[in-house]
């Protein structure tokens, strides 16, 4: 019998092998201790107080939490993460505001609703290699930009602009992966006057923000523009738990409705349970109690590293 002949879409000669993937089977083998990749300690995973979150979630909500759900996601999660992020200096509205499983969803969102074959995205040089893979399977083009201490220069940025037609902007101006760096105020602003001079938005990928444990914060590209321009895109995978897999996306309307129509055709919705759970972990005040914990181990492992 002749064997048969498969023949892939042209965008998967671009997908690889994740390399995140491959580091995490080296990072759980027992004895080792990589500095590679962003993953959690999970030491402290808040094992006992998210136990009780999805208990209350099967006791109080019941059948609603093992159902269907709208692709915008939990009203009351929403409701309240708008609250939280607005005591963050983000002008969050729920209307405005997406789950995604994980920020890798949000990424490939993005790609999905912006780019076609052969157009270009504007990125940081070095940039997050997690973005790259997903941006990869739909055939784009790259225009990089190299980073300094403070991140990319607006003159370096202005010069790339002008020589190319660029779809969108994709930078991760806090605590950049892999680089370390966080962009200064200055070049923030800068940054985002540049883009919209030349009508051009911006992707804020920020999961390690919240995170900080010296040094004065500074504001979101989000934060600055006001939510104009910039999708901003955040994840419970750092604060929380990876395994949860909920990411949080802010987006203007027009954009939003796009973003909500790729989500239904990908996925229709993020898991009801796990959005039931961390309403009731976020309304227990555990996120609050949780985010101060974790801030103090890494600081001291961070310190132990150095």
């Amino acid at each position: 019998m002749k064997s048969l002949r498969y023949t892939f879409a042209d965008r998967t000669e671009r997908m690889r092998a994740s390399i995140i993937r491959e580091i995490l089977k080296i990072a759980s083998r027992p004895g080792v201790i990589s500095f590679a990749g962003g993953l959690p300690a999970p030491e402290t995973f808040p094992l006992k107080q998210f136990e009780r979150a999805l208990v209350q979630a099967l006791h109080i909500d019941g059948t609603r939490a093992l159902q269907y759900g709208v692709t915008e996601g939990h009203a009351g999660l929403k409701e309240f993460l708008c609250g939280w992020y607005g005591k963050q200096g983000l002008p969050a509205r729920p209307a405005e505001l997406l789950f995604s499983h994980g920020s890798q969803q949000g990424l490939d969102l993005v790609a999905k609703i912006f780019l076609n074959p052969g157009d270009k995205i504007l990125v940081e040089d070095p940039t997050y290699l997690g973005a790259i893979q997903c941006f990869n399977s739909y055939q784009p083009r790259y225009v990089t930009v190299p980073i300094d201490e403070e991140g990319m220069r607006p003159e370096d940025v202005e010069r790339a602009l002008k020589k190319n037609k660029v779809k969108f902007i994709y930078v991760v101006p806090t605590f950049q992966n892999p680089a370390g760096t966080s962009m200064s105020l200055a070049r923030r602003q800068a940054l985002i006057k540049i883009a919209r001079r030349h009508g051009i938005p911006i992707l804020e990928d920020d999961p390690y923000g919240l995170l900080r444990f010296h040094g004065q914060p500074l504001p979101s590209l989000y934060q600055l523009a006001r939510g104009k321009g910039v999708i901003y895109m955040s994840t419970f995978s750092k604060l929380l738990s990876p395994g949860i897999r909920l990411g949080t996306m802010l987006a203007e309307p027009a954009v939003m409705q796009q973003l909500i129509y790729a989500k239904q055709a990908s996925d229709l919705q993020n898991n009801t349970l796990i959005q039931y759970a961390v309403y009731h972990y976020c309304k227990n005040g555990d996120l609050d109690r949780h985010l101060p914990k974790i801030i103090a181990a890494y600081k001291k492992r961070a310190a132990t590293m150095m």
